[in-house]
């Protein structure tokens, strides 16, 4: 329930710095979530915790902020700056979406398919900033991983690890969170096998 969502925040930090911890990672601290305005004293959370937190988790009302920080959940007389701290996190995110001519910045990565062709080194940086930034993520939420291999023409070959590396569906993973992905992102000609 929405009320006890500090809850399974609470517990989706403590799993994380477990898995962080197990494997050797190094955590990002939020050190600077003790610093700055004070803004609900009634559970000392600071402005820069509130716009970390909304912006995370795209949050867009003062109630949800409080269900997952617990800010405003007291007194309530925070409750009318913590909506002007939404809305200047969803102003300043949606500035940085915007390029210098007003219009919507591209966050993907263009469809290099129709310029000239990619050579071999262009071809790895953008099959692994793919992996790093938009594939790696949903594995890692599910105990796996992925490394790239190799790449031989447009066969790229991937070492699942973890929990992807002796799952069921690790061919599901490779045709559809994988493949997919880099088809839609780099190429359509794209093969992707598991080595």
């Amino acid at each position: 329930p929405e009320a006890k969502m500090h809850c399974s925040v609470m517990g989706q930090e403590a799993l994380e710095a477990a898995i962080h911890n197990y494997r050797g990672i190094p955590r990002v601290a939020h050190d600077d979530d003790d610093e700055g305005t004070l803004v609900c004293t009634c559970f000392g959370i600071s402005e820069n915790k509130i716009r970390r937190v909304v912006l995370e988790n795209d949050l867009i009302s003062a109630e949800q902020v409080t269900n997952y920080v617990k800010a405003g959940g007291g007194c309530g007389s925070c409750l009318a700056k913590i909506d002007d701290i939404i809305s200047e996190v969803k102003q300043e995110s949606a500035k940085q979406n915007l390029n210098i001519n007003g219009a919507k910045a591209k966050t993907e990565i263009s469809s290099v398919g129709q310029q000239k062709p990619l050579t071999n080194v262009q071809k790895i940086a953008l099959i692994q900033k793919v992996l790093d930034e938009e594939v790696r993520l949903v594995l890692i939420a599910d105990g796996g991983d992925v490394e790239l291999y190799d790449i031989e023409g447009d066969k790229v070959k991937v070492k699942l690890q973890g929990a992807c590396g002796s799952c069921s569906s690790s061919t599901a993973t490779l045709k559809i969170a994988i493949e997919a992905r880099l088809r839609d992102r780099i190429s359509k000609d794209i093969i992707v096998e598991a080595v």
